[in-house]
């Protein structure tokens, strides 16, 4: 079914509905789980977050670039667990910059159908407007356009937008998720010191050596690009409900007691007592 907030509201005033699951904004998800409050229904609410990679001085850097290139454009970025910034220490920036920008220069743009593409075009036109135009404004508050941005128009077949590369400055909003072809790569002194997105789906963490994490999300990679499991659990954390998972099962489910006849009856009889 499609449809809008009215479609919605009627969904969840259905009788014999139980639970509700929901995927989108946060602000969509905030009146889905306030409709939903009114009936005393569970809910999961799965309103993004993103991920994010943190790259140590003690990484594989060679690894790390190549699937943090590819967890950020497969799907053309348009996934709640695509990789939309990556937190790397100063001392290996410029090598793990190098890396990438290599990286991100052999994706090829194109419709899906070939083989040889790696990044296809976004849903539609208003995605890739939006897109475009938040490079835009990230440049113009600082960030430096290392790689992609913009596709010139004798090259379009479709809404494609170049692989992206900004090198975000710290004096600028904290990035949020694209959900386009778009990575961030935020410069951080120490792992100690990095500013986290609030509510993170997960991180991928690479490093050689034992760190902590320092961070809420729910998922982490060690030396990985994000990847999921139907036996763990998965979601924001700072919404209600998780995604896989025991946890998800036992959300979306209620326990019922039954009793049957078997039973033991207490017995009257004083000289034959129950058993």
């Amino acid at each position: 079914m499609v449809g809008g907030p009215d479609l919605v509201h009627n969904l969840i005033e259905s009788p014999g509905l139980g639970h509700v699951s929901f995927t989108g904004t946060a602000q969509a998800g905030a009146e889905v789980a306030a409709a939903a409050g009114k009936r005393l229904l569970s809910i999961a609410a799965e309103v993004g977050g993103g991920v994010v990679g943190v790259v140590h001085r003690s990484a594989d850097l060679s690894r790390a670039t190549l699937l943090t290139a590819f967890s950020a454009m497969a799907a053309a970025g348009q996934s709640c667990s695509a990789t939309y910034a990556v937190f790397v220490e100063e001392v290996v920036l410029e090598e793990f910059v190098q890396h990438l920008r290599t990286a991100v220069r052999q994706m090829k743009v194109g419709t899906p159908q070939r083989a040889s593409t790696l990044v296809g075009p976004l849903i539609n036109v208003n995605a890739l407007e939006r897109a475009e135009s938040a490079i835009r404004a990230a440049v113009a508050r600082g960030a430096k356009l290392l790689e992609g941005g913009f596709l010139p128009a004798s090259r379009r077949t479709g809404h494609h937008l170049s692989p992206t590369l900004l090198l975000w400055s710290d004096t600028i909003t904290p990035p949020s998720q694209p959900y386009a072809p778009v990575l961030r790569v935020i410069p951080i002194r120490q792992v100690g010191s990095i500013p986290w997105p609030d509510g993170l789906l997960g991180v991928s963490w690479w490093a050689a050596e034992h760190v902590s994490f320092g961070t809420d999300a729910r998922s982490v990679w060690l030396n990985d690009a994000p990847a999921f499991d139907p036996r763990l659990p998965f979601g924001n954390p700072r919404t209600p409900g998780e995604e896989l998972g025991r946890e998800a099962f036992l959300r979306a489910s209620s326990t019922q007691a039954v009793w049957s006849e078997q039973t033991s009856v207490p017995s009257t009889d004083e000289e034959n007592p129950p058993s």
